[in-house]
């Protein structure tokens, strides 16, 4: 039996030898060695190595091994002297899910072809296309991109197009383009900056949502007319069965004594709601990725701007570095769909961003957060009053999360406005999940 003491010396040299002193060099060091140019400088020293020790016939090895990584280095960075492109987008802004065609222009200007040429750092590609209309290697699948683009041929201007579907919100490129060649033996790619005409925005993806929220004391819309719609002002319109949820100021006593039942008044719609969205995008309290918590809050908060801008209301967002105050109009939607397309990192807390003049000083309007269910947990019970909350379950928003196994977030109570299980919900949801949407009203 081992002793003790020995055991817990033995455990403490196993440990020192698995503690990285510098683990920056370290990394470093392990990426050279699995790239194919560290392969040949491996190669060439241990070849050297071995005509020192074993027999100068080897060094003839070393010598062709050197000469091969030297023509793979040298080649692609003089082919790349005399080569040149421009990526283009056909159109400034697109939606998630949405498609388009970009279209890159190459100039060789050396009297022999460039071989292997590709461009990379775009964001993701579905199908390569040359200009003659022959389909070039797929690429569809790389991590970075690198859209395959074949042999360019001597003293030629050609252009190429290809698929480009973004993967999320943003504006792209991502990172400065780069025209790569790695021919003639691959150990070594070479690149440079690609020039880019036009920058694309890409906007969140929108739904379809349900009427703008009653508001007893909303603005009345200067210059505007009575619509022959349910609303919470204007002249009489009718009567109805009394659903749950609406107010009791409207039930219309006289037909309720005579039908037996509660029966409510509905009169037009004269108001215009002034609403602001208060968008939560704290890390800690969201999922990250494409299908995380947090770019689903942005896709909510663009659903509702869209939407009720649409149905003549005064809509605006705060975030955590940024504001567009309340208003109507035809230019109000793409200035918030921009800002929420590259919205910055956030650094502020739900509660902080709760406790900005901006929140407080528009006390008229309806207050509508958007976050999760566990961020509005964390708040105390002075700061959830006088808002209407729609959360997001968190779980339900990662990666591999089921619909069969997400757990209801009706704990929550009358605070909860409005709730997102999963992302298969959200478009139900933003159509019927709240008492306005239900109703028709």
């Amino acid at each position: 039996m081992i002793p003790a003491k020995t055991r817990h010396s033995r455990w403490q040299f196993e440990e020192l030898l698995h503690y990285d002193i510098l683990p920056g060099v370290s990394a470093k060091i392990r990426r050279f060695c699995i790239h194919p140019l560290g392969v040949m400088v491996l190669a060439v020293l241990i070849a050297i190595l071995c005509g020192l020790i074993v027999h100068p016939r080897v060094f003839t090895l070393a010598a062709g091994l050197a000469i091969v990584a030297t023509i793979g280095c040298c080649w692609p960075w003089l082919t790349l002297r005399g080569v040149s492109a421009t990526v283009a987008f056909p159109v400034e802004r697109l939606r998630e899910g949405e498609s388009l065609r970009v279209e890159a222009t190459l100039v060789n200007r050396f009297p022999w072809p460039a071989f292997g040429m590709a461009i990379g750092n775009l964001g993701s590609s579905d199908s390569v296309e040359a200009a003659d209309g022959h389909d070039s290697n797929d690429c569809s699948r790389l991590a970075v991109l690198a859209v395959r683009l074949g042999t360019i041929p001597g003293r030629s201007r050609i252009i190429a197009n290809w698929a480009f579907k973004p993967p999320k919100r943003g504006c792209y490129p991502l990172e400065i383009p780069r025209l790569m060649t790695g021919f003639p033996f691959g150990i070594f790619q070479a690149g440079r900056a690609v020039q880019v005409h036009n920058r694309l925005l890409v906007w969140p993806r929108t739904y379809p949502v349900g009427p703008v929220p009653a508001v007893a004391d909303a603005d009345d819309a200067d210059g505007t007319i009575p619509r022959n719609r349910a609303g919470n002002a204007g002249e009489f319109l009718g009567v109805r069965p009394y659903r749950r949820g609406d107010s009791p100021r409207r039930i219309h006593w006289a037909q309720s004594a005579r039908h037996d039942r509660l029966v409510v008044c509905e009169v037009q719609s004269m108001t215009r709601a002034k609403i602001l969205l208060i968008l939560d995008l704290h890390p800690s309290h969201h999922t990250e990725g494409v299908s995380g918590s947090l770019e689903w809050s942005i896709r909510i908060a663009a659903s509702f701007a869209e939407g009720w801008l649409t149905q003549g209301a005064e809509v605006g967002v705060i975030w955590d570095g940024g504001a567009i105050m309340p208003r109507s109009g035809i230019g109000q939607l793409p200035q918030i769909l921009d800002a929420l397309a590259t919205l910055p990192p956030a650094t502020r807390t739900l509660s902080e961003l709760l406790r900005m003049p901006a929140v407080r000083d528009a006390r008229a309007a309806v207050r509508v957060i958007i976050t999760t269910a566990e961020a509005r947990e964390e708040l105390p019970e002075s700061q959830v009053e006088g808002f209407r909350w729609a959360l997001l379950r968190r779980e339900g928003f990662q990666a591999g999360s089921k619909k069969e196994n997400s757990r209801p977030v009706s704990r929550y109570g009358p605070r909860a406005w409005l709730t997102f299980d999963h992302a298969d919900s959200v478009p139900e949801q933003l159509l019927s999940g709240w008492s306005e949407a239900r109703h028709g009203s």
